[in-house]
């Protein structure tokens, strides 16, 4: 649910529209039971009174030239009544620990235009914009 509530937050902020989202619980399921049995991906949820309010997700990523590790966020979301009030420095606080444990040397994540609140997040938190996305979408129908 709140994967799917993550992705109505985020097309009403890019693109100014309101849509129900249900691809995490239709479609998320089958990838969520395959990863978390990876023990190169971790999911850590923020929870207060018994809901979550909260979630970040992560993996490490092999950097064969360097030898090295680095660590991808892929999902990173705080309801917004909770935004503001610690719990996304938490959230980011555990994926950068995850990432020490496994001797990760640094973290990437994306982040898509229109999100400010999250650039500025990603900003004050010590992130630095440094490369360039570039997407390549595959139709699978």
């Amino acid at each position: 649910n709140i994967l799917d509530e993550f992705r109505e937050v985020c097309i009403l902020q890019i693109f100014k529209r309101k849509e129900v989202s249900t691809t995490a619980k239709m479609d998320g399921g089958l990838v969520f039971d395959k990863l978390i049995l990876n023990n190169d991906y971790i999911v850590f949820v923020a929870e207060e009174y018994g809901e979550i309010v909260g979630i970040i997700s992560a993996y490490l990523v092999p950097m064969l030239r360097l030898g090295k590790y680095r660590v991808e966020v892929e999902e990173f979301f705080v309801q917004p009544k909770w935004q503001g009030k610690g719990v996304a420095k938490e959230l980011m606080d555990a994926v950068v620990n995850w990432a020490k444990e496994n001797k990760a040397t640094k973290i990437n994540l994306e982040s898509d235009f229109g999100l400010d609140r999250g650039h500025h997040f990603y900003e004050k938190y010590g992130f630095k914009t440094e490369a360039k996305r570039f997407v390549y979408k595959i139709n699978l129908k």
